[in-house]
């Protein structure tokens, strides 16, 4: 299997089979500036990103997280909005990006459908980073998965909640007290998930004028659901989940929610 990268061409076959961890994160890195900026990489910001990946590692949280987020900020990035790319061109571009592929006609007619209907990229590129494709795609490239399923789920809420890759002092913190509450039962681990969504969403710039139980529900479906809510879905959840106690929402949204993305999902139950 091969992976365009400009006018070049790396045999992913090597890069899985006969690289260091060191080489092959830099060549994967190097495949994102081609693939969503469709340039060379500049030496400082690919040292810098394989820094900040190599740093993810050391924190024992799978390798796929650091490209997540170089992938988020390159699409997001002032850069490439300035290339002014058409949906049919975003939906490519996220193909190549995560899959390593070009996308079947029906399945890029679909994506394209759904941004022109009023779905943001950001929500549909959710998808791609969730879902099931990337994650073998990854898990080809890297056999060996060293990470442990409290630190990715702690940074689940840095990247959902704050949109960042977490600071190893905070995070390891965090991660400390989601061991404790790992030895304590599940609803301990429940409760305490609720309490880093509820500090990490009170640290955020909210206008004063918007209902903070209707913000917090949908970055918290956003980023555990892995879409965001439709206005019908978000109504029910507010209702059903929520409890507006001085503009708190209250635990009952991390006990009974039901819709978690598969990848939360499946954290939350290896932590408990």
């Amino acid at each position: 299997m091969k992976m365009r990268i400009g006018l070049l061409t790396i045999a992913l076959l090597g890069l899985a089979g006969g690289l260091s961890h060191a080489d092959q994160t830099d060549t994967l890195i190097t495949k994102y500036y081609f693939d969503i900026l469709d340039r060379h990489p500049e030496p400082p910001g690919l040292e810098g990103w394989k820094a900040e990946i190599d740093r993810m590692v050391s924190l024992d949280v799978n390798v796929k997280e650091g490209f997540i987020a170089l992938a988020k900020f390159f699409l997001n990035s002032e850069e490439y909005q300035l290339q002014r790319k058409t949906d049919r061109q975003y939906v490519a571009d996220l193909y190549q990006t995560f899959f390593n592929r070009v996308p079947e006609q029906v399945a890029w007619d679909y994506w394209v459908a759904l941004l022109n209907n009023g779905l943001s990229r950001n929500v549909v590129l959710n998808y791609f980073i969730y879902g099931d494709e990337f994650k073998l795609y990854m898990a080809g490239l890297w056999n060996e998965d060293s990470s442990l399923p409290e630190c990715n789920l702690v940074n689940d809420f840095y990247r959902g909640f704050q949109g960042r890759l977490p600071d190893s002092a905070g995070f390891n913190g965090w991660v400390a007290l989601m061991q404790e509450a790992m030895l304590e039962g599940d609803q301990a681990v429940r409760d305490l998930c609720y309490q880093i969504a509820l500090g990490f969403f009170r640290v955020r710039n909210i206008p004063c004028k918007t209902k903070p139980t209707v913000i917090f529900w949908k970055t918290f479906t956003t980023v555990f659901c892995g879409v965001a809510p439709s206005r019908p879905n978000l109504r029910a959840g507010l209702i059903s989940c929520m409890e507006v106690c001085h503009g708190r929402p209250c635990c009952k949204a991390l006990r009974t929610h039901k819709n978690f993305n598969s990848e939360f999902r499946r954290l939350l139950t290896q932590s408990i």
